[in-house]
């Protein structure tokens, strides 16, 4: 707890901001789950008045699936991601691991309830890798429009901050290659396959 309650503490001067005593800050942390982190957390609610209670206090994973795609052998041209700031800013930090040739994009079309025939038809004509960065539930209906022709078909179940890997064979058509979820990623997770 004293890690956490001084890195609130420092956090506040350096953002020259009062503890919140209703909903004024927002704490993101970027903690696992284990004890240790538990406690950092325990300090940072301490020290800025933020609480799961008032909403005002977040625990997020995808700078951990950042770093563990970085010890991947992949390659990405462009990265491109919707308009909503937290794309912007997972796409920027996919960015500076993955180093895409041709850098990042905001773009339409990749917004939650956005129609996915418009990516479906733009990724005809792009024939580099890429990498998309939106929300669910369009990219679960674009990964299965692409892999399977109807968009309503359930393909894949998307987790928040997921990735899914597809390819294109040279006929077009589209295959999952790998998928990463923050659970396996972190190690709290045992795989489990039902139904076969």
């Amino acid at each position: 707890m004293p890690m956490g309650l001084r890195a609130g503490l420092a956090a506040m001067k350096a953002l020259g901001v009062d503890r919140a005593q209703n909903k004024e800050l927002l704490v993101i942390s970027e903690t696992g789950k284990d004890h240790a982190a538990g406690c950092f957390v325990d300090g940072l609610m301490t020290a800025t008045g933020c609480t799961y209670g008032k909403s005002n206090i977040e625990k997020r994973y995808f700078n951990k699936m950042a770093f563990y795609l970085s010890k991947l052998p992949l390659r990405v041209h462009k990265i491109f991601h919707s308009t909503k700031l937290r794309a912007k800013q997972t796409a920027r930090v996919l960015a500076e691991i993955l180093k895409p040739v041709k850098g990042i994009s905001e773009t339409d079309g990749l917004s939650p309830l956005d129609d996915p025939n418009l990516w479906a038809e733009r990724l005809k004509d792009i024939p580099e890798d890429v990498m998309l960065v939106g929300h669910l539930p369009h990219l679960s209906k674009l990964a299965s429009l692409l892999l399977s022709g109807d968009q309503e078909k359930n393909i894949i179940s998307f987790k928040m901050a997921g990735i899914v890997c597809l390819a294109r064979d040279e006929v077009n058509t589209w295959s999952i290659q790998w998928m990463l979820v923050p659970d396996i990623v972190l190690g709290e997770t045992k795989i489990v396959c039902n139904g076969l």
